[in-house]
């Protein structure tokens, strides 16, 4: 349904945005090629959204990708203007993703 959707509609965002989500789920939470082509294509149609960014951090995040999650959100947090509604929320994700690296010696170097 997804992909009869965006083949339609190509341009659809919030269309790749699902497509990836569903297919990193379809994965059992990791990222897969795929699903990155999928969230690619979002920040394609529109660089400056921040769903993009923000579910390939959490897709990378269920995969256990805890360091590039960090690095995905915290670039995403560098980019994005100071009073984004959402802003507070991920810097505090970033936060604790920081502090998690901190503590276990297996995710400093990842």
């Amino acid at each position: 349904l997804l992909r009869q959707g965006l083949t339609d509609n190509p341009g659809h965002l919030e269309g790749w945005l699902a497509l990836g989500l569903a297919l990193v789920g379809h994965a059992d939470g990791f990222v897969t090629p795929a699903a990155l082509q999928a969230f690619g294509r979002a920040r394609v149609i529109d660089p400056d959204h921040p769903g993009a960014e923000y579910f390939l951090g959490f897709a990378y995040l269920q995969s256990g990708e805890i360091r590039a999650a960090r690095n995905v959100w915290a670039g995403l947090v560098e980019r994005s203007s100071t009073d984004a509604p959402w802003r507070a929320g991920l810097e505090a994700e970033v936060a604790r993703l920081d502090d998690m690296i901190a503590r276990a010696p297996m995710l400093q170097g990842q």
